[in-house]
Order: structure tokens, then C-alpha cells, then sequence
């Protein structure tokens, strides 16, 4: 059975999931896959080989890169997309090839702020049953000391009905 393998670079660089972005040391794009279109938000037909990255994102990574930062990564938003996208920057030992490797975590973003969200809720719901419970505390110790101070009243004036006059007189 013979094989026949139609495979090229171009195609294994489009099926890598993660977006990949590569630059030179003047900061022009060599390479950009699918995914990274896709992440970006540029039209599959768009030629960017060739271009300046700043043409499609931000510069200031690769700039790090460049300028003796080692590997790193970072965040960012594309407002326009309502999408969060992590970057890991990385090059060769000579920085004559810059990459950014992307990834879209907007889902986990978003998961991460709903969870903040809702343990803020929660904790403002546990203050708020903690003073109601406060509240009711001081509530039944104000009625037992009133309830404490009428019956000394109605004790003392039970013992001094009950007590002969001559008791009364030695105390």
C-alpha cells in the first residue's frame, strides 16, 4: 500500500491549536498561523508576512524580547473582540526570531470574575447575617435585663409582703 504525504510546513503550522506569531529583529512578521488569525481577528485572504507586527498587535512584547528580556508571558484584552488572550514570548539564543505564542482564556476570565463575583456575594450575605444575629442578641439581652430588673422589683415586693413588720425594722 503506498502512501502518498501531501504535507507541508504551511499546513503543520495551521494545525497547531495555539496561535503563533513570528517577527524579526526589525520587528516584521514571518509567519502568523490560522489560529493566531483567528485570535487577532484578521481575515484569512489579509497577507501580513512582511508587515510590521504593529500592524496587528501591540509591538511592546517583542520590543522586551528583543532588547535581552528572556522568555515571559502576559495577558492582554482585544477590546474589540471582548477576548482575552494569553501571550508567552520566547526567541532564539541570537533574537533573530521572536514568538508569541497565544491562547484565548476568555473563558477563564470570565469563569475566575464570575467566581470573584460570587464569593463577594457571599461574604457580603455572611456580614449581613452576622449583624442580624447581632442585632438579635442585643435584642433578647435587652428584654432578659428588663425582664431581670422587673422581677427583682417584684421579688422585693413580695418579700416585703411576706416579711413581718418587726424583719423589716432589723433588715
Amino acid at each position: 500500500m503506498e502512501r502518498t504525504e501531501n504535507w507541508n510546513e504551511d499546513t503543520l503550522f495551521d494545525l497547531i491549536p495555539e496561535g503563533i506569531l513570528a517577527v524579526d529583529r526589525d520587528l516584521v512578521i514571518r509567519r502568523i498561523n490560522r489560529s493566531a488569525r483567528q485570535l487577532l481577528g484578521i481575515r484569512e485572504e489579509t497577507v501580513c508576512e512582511g508587515k510590521a507586527v504593529k500592524g496587528v498587535m501591540d509591538e511592546s512584547g517583542f520590543c522586551r524580547l528583543r532588547n535581552g528580556r528572556q522568555q515571559f508571558s502576559d495577558c492582554m484584552l482585544l477590546p474589540e473582540k471582548n477576548r482575552w488572550i494569553e501571550r508567552s514570548f520566547l526567541c532564539d539564543r541570537e533574537r533573530t526570531i521572536l514568538l508569541c505564542v497565544m491562547q484565548d482564556v476568555t473563558r477563564q476570565r470570565v469563569q475566575e470574575e464570575q467566581l470573584r463575583k460570587n464569593l463577594e456575594h457571599a461574604l457580603e450575605l455572611a456580614d449581613a447575617l452576622n449583624e442580624e444575629h447581632l442585632r438579635t442578641v442585643h435584642d433578647v439581652a435587652s428584654l432578659l435585663g428588663e425582664n431581670a430588673a422587673e422581677t427583682q422589683i417584684v421579688l422585693r415586693g413580695l418579700k416585703e409582703a411576706l416579711c413581718p413588720p418587726e424583719r423589716k425594722e432589723n433588715g
